[in-house]
């Protein structure tokens, strides 16, 4: 039997204890949420750079190399934890950057389904981590020539002396006109302005430095200039498994016009921009 006196000590003692333990969980706690922060910083900070040092490339493909080096710098010990821990890291290049979030996000969940839904027969976690790696290069490596192929693929689809329209910037319609161009084929392109941020002019230097006769038209003449041209040529900064088309705005207006007007209406894309479904 504890005496009074005994009892009021252990009490107090455990009480201490209590609240040590209370403490060194806040602590914990505090740190593990610092450590999220300064990653999270740094994850932002390596896709703003691979979109400086290498402008040619999408978001998409930027904010794939950088899930490949969170592969590399992640401490998860199960593939279950890692996928969670990709999935965070695709919402801070989502919410945290400038760049189109629903382009980022499509290339992001068609690399995470690329790399964790194959098998893995090996045992150890680390040889597993491995081979996410390699797979993730391989993935990069094949959005890197799609771009070739697709403009291979379409240069017979532009004859000599073609009158061409396209709506805003696309890495891949500009990959598709410098193929056409190299084979000396002799093409005018109207651009659209592309309000309100005006990429429309963004293609258009891109083009005049390619050496391409092109013409920069408000949005709104789209339909006027429809009659004067052979077809549509656009980009695509989404695809929707019904065969939806998600790109910037005024696309819908245009492809209408050419309708209308029976003009053939094209959409090049590459095939990480695919989302099985679409958030509204």
């Amino acid at each position: 039997m504890l005496t009074m006196k005994e009892r009021d000590s252990l009490f107090k003692w455990t009480r201490q204890k209590g609240r040590e333990q209370n403490r060194q969980r806040q602590k914990q706690s505090r740190y593990k949420r610092l450590d999220k922060d300064r990653m999270m910083f740094y994850i932002v900070e390596y896709f703003e750079q691979c979109q400086i040092n290498e402008p040619e490339i999408s978001p998409a493909v930027s904010a794939i190399k950088t899930l490949i080096e969170y592969l590399n710098l992640s401490q998860a010990g199960t593939l279950k934890g890692l996928r969670e821990e990709l999935k965070e890291c695709i919402k801070w290049l989502v919410t945290q950057t400038d760049s189109s979030a629903i382009a980022v996000q499509s290339g992001c969940e068609l690399f995470l389904r690329f790399i964790t839904l194959a098998s893995l027969e090996q045992q150890d976690f680390h040889d597993c981590k491995k081979i996410l790696v390699q797979r993730g290069n391989v993935y990069l490596q094949n959005v890197a020539q799609s771009r070739h192929k697709i403009a291979r693929l379409f240069n017979p689809f532009i004859r000599d002396g073609s009158c061409i329209l396209t709506h805003s910037f696309s890495r891949v319609v500009l990959k598709v006109l410098e193929e056409a161009a190299e084979s000396k084929k002799r093409f005018n392109v109207y651009v659209t302005e592309s309000n309100p941020d005006q990429s429309g002019k963004k293609m258009a230097k891109e083009l005049e430095l390619l050496g391409i006769p092109v013409c920069v038209i408000l949005d709104a003449a789209a339909g006027y200039i429809m009659e004067k041209i052979d077809m549509v040529l656009v980009g695509a900064e989404g695809v929707v498994e019904s065969g939806g088309i998600i790109n910037k705005i005024g696309s819908y207006q245009i492809a209408t016009c050419a309708k209308v007007a029976n003009k053939p209406f094209y959409v090049i894309s590459l095939f990480y921009p695919y989302r099985s479904v679409l958030t509204r």
